[in-house]
């Protein structure tokens, strides 16, 4: 999806991220847990230093807030506006003074000082239009030894189930008429070919790499380390 794009339909967006979230994502994705198995996957201790891509309205901030202690860092970056409010009202509603908003692209990530002990994305890499040089970034970031973990969809729609037939259906339908994603983003072979290329591109630059499915195998968990040396 192209910046200016991602820009208004986040924006546009992001005053109902969290209620979708909580009311919509949750019940069927259980998008929670996800986030949790996903930090969980960084193996972060007190005093890490860890960078969030496409951290949206913050949902993200507690749990790698509480991983790294008030010692640690936490750089949470998004190119939408909108959503950076909301995540800085969540920091200065839970006066967080380790967290550091960054407006910026996924693919450059300018303004963002590394290295990190660890580098997450949650539901965010698969809109970025230069895919490729988003996960190289991410990875460059790394202190040798640093982890990588992305949790995203790589299918636009469950294989099997009432997801299948009856809620992504749906779920398409209500992002469309919200212009949050196009027909393009929605693309299940596009979107299959995109990850194909970016998961071999991530085995090439990572050691220890595992790969989880979920969301009824439309969705993954990638993890990883960059090599010490």
């Amino acid at each position: 999806m192209r910046l200016r794009t991602v820009s208004r339909n986040y924006d546009r967006l992001a005053p109902v991220y969290d209620l979708a979230d909580r009311w919509l994502i949750q019940p069927f994705v259980g998008m929670q847990d996800l986030r949790g198995a996903t930090v969980r996957a960084l193996g972060l201790a007190r005093g890490d230093t860890v960078l969030d891509i496409g951290c949206g309205t913050g949902l993200n901030l507690p749990l790698l807030v509480d991983a790294v202690g008030p010692e640690g860092r936490v750089v949470a970056l998004d190119y939408s506006d909108g959503m950076l409010r909301r995540a800085r009202a969540r920091v200065k509603r839970h006066g967080w003074r380790n967290v550091e908003l960054v407006q910026g692209d996924a693919a450059r990530l300018e303004g963002v000082e590394g290295p990190f002990d660890a580098v997450m994305s949650t539901w965010a890499m698969g809109i970025v239009d230069d895919l490729p040089a988003a996960l190289d970034r991410a990875v460059s970031v790394l202190k040798p030894g640093g982890r990588l973990a992305i949790l995203d969809l790589h299918r636009t729609r469950a294989q099997r189930g009432v997801r299948r037939h009856i809620v992504d259906p749906v779920v398409h339908f209500a992002l469309r008429c919200s212009g949050v994603d196009s027909a393009e983003d929605l693309d299940g072979e596009r979107l299959q070919r995109r990850w194909a290329a970016g998961k071999a591109q991530l085995e090439a630059l990572l050691v220890d790499v595992h790969q989880e499915t979920n969301v009824g195998d439309s969705g993954f968990l990638l993890y990883g380390a960059k090599a010490s040396t």
